[in-house]
């Protein structure tokens, strides 16, 4: 079941002040990321040159700050 209204505000909240701005900021970019990789999978979407050169900086920038934080 998916949290709405003021849960899901206080949910994001909480997790907002006790995230590292930079963790936080990389968590927001998923989103976009996942929503793309949705798209190229299912609907036969294509990435151009540019996009896929912004999906691997954003991986790869997930992936040196989850490194980093070990």
């Amino acid at each position: 079941m998916r949290a709405s209204g003021p849960r899901r505000c206080s949910a994001t909240g909480t997790g907002l002040r006790t995230t590292p701005a930079s963790t936080a900021a990389l968590v927001a970019l998923l989103e976009p990321l996942v929503a793309t990789l949705l798209a190229t999978l299912f609907l036969g979407d294509r990435l151009s040159s540019a996009g896929l050169i912004g999906a691997g900086l954003i991986t790869t920038a997930i992936v040196l700050n989850t490194r980093g934080h070990r």
